[in-house]
This record gives structure tokens, sequence and C-alpha cells, in this order.
């Protein structure tokens, strides 16, 4: 698992370089470079703010897999279906550097584009626009300000959170 290496990715998928997300974060440029190189593993605090900065789940920024972006997908159906880059092209009736450019993210197509390639490639569109559903967004809590009740609350939540999660074979 690399922490840094998805912080990059989501950093990049938010459109952000590395002194903006610095910055948000309240850390330096080169700090942020030493989490993303796997040079230093960010805080606790920093993973919180990090999250919150990139709008992702904690569990996205540990996660083992990342989504595949829909350029991913677009080249893994076109794969499927036996075809090169401009054999979609001219399917779809527009320049092979277009569909190389959707491939690599760098332009996304419109959505007449999109229904097209996705009646080609027979990939429901709705798949191909989905990223991996974060449903669940992780509490970042400054425990430093909870009083002693409020912690042993804390505690008790996140215990029975975990236990829930456990499976005993």
């Amino acid at each position: 698992m690399s922490i840094g290496r998805n912080i990059r990715y989501y950093r990049k998928k938010a459109g952000l370089t590395q002194q903006e997300l610095a910055i948000k974060i309240g850390i330096s440029r080169p700090g942020l470079g030493n989490y993303e190189g796997g040079g230093r593993t960010p805080n606790s605090v920093h993973i919180c703010a990090i999250a919150k900065a990139l709008n992702v789940s904690i569990d996205a920024l540990f996660s083992e897999e990342l989504p595949l972006t829909l350029g991913e997908k677009i080249v893994n159906a076109r794969l499927k279906k036996g075809l090169n880059q401009k054999e979609l092209a001219d399917i779809l009736n527009i320049t092979p550097a277009s569909i190389a450019r959707y491939e690599n993210n760098k332009r996304e197509p419109n959505l007449s584009t999109l229904s097209k390639i996705s009646d080609v490639l027979e990939i429901d569109i709705s798949d191909l626009v989905r990223m991996t559903s974060q449903t669940q967004q992780e509490k970042c809590i400054d425990i430093k300000n909870l009083n002693t009740q409020e912690l042993t609350n804390l505690i008790m939540e996140a215990t029975k959170e975990l236990s829930s999660r456990v499976v005993i074979k």
C-alpha cells in the first residue's frame, strides 16, 4: 500500500498542484512531496486534512486499489471489444486524437459522444461515469478539545464500529 501514490492520484484528480494542496493542509510543498514520494508517512492530523482537502475518505487514501478513471474504463472496454483507437474513432466518426485524449484523461467526451462510446463498446453509460462510491466519510475530530465524557463516547462508538466490521471464521 502506498498512501503517497493515492495522495498524488487524488490531488491530480482534484486538479491541484503540490503547492496548492500543501497550502490547504498547512505544510510545505517539499513535505507533501515527501508524502507522495513515500519518503514520509503523514500523521493522523495531516491524513484528515488531506482527505478533507481532496474530498475523499480516509479509507480511499489507504486503499490498495484506486478507482478506474473514465479514460481507463474506455481503454478496457475498447480492448475487450478488440478495437484499436482508430477503429473506434472511425465507428464514432471522430478523430483518433480525440479517442487518445479521452483515454488519457486529457479531455472528457460530451454526453452525446459518451453515449455513442457506451453503445459501441456495449458498456452501460452509468458504469463509465461511476467512480468508486465513498458513501461513508470518516470523521476527523480534534480530540484535544473533548472532555472526558465526550472522549469516552467517541472511543465506545469507534469500538462498536470496528467490532461490527470484524468477521471471525
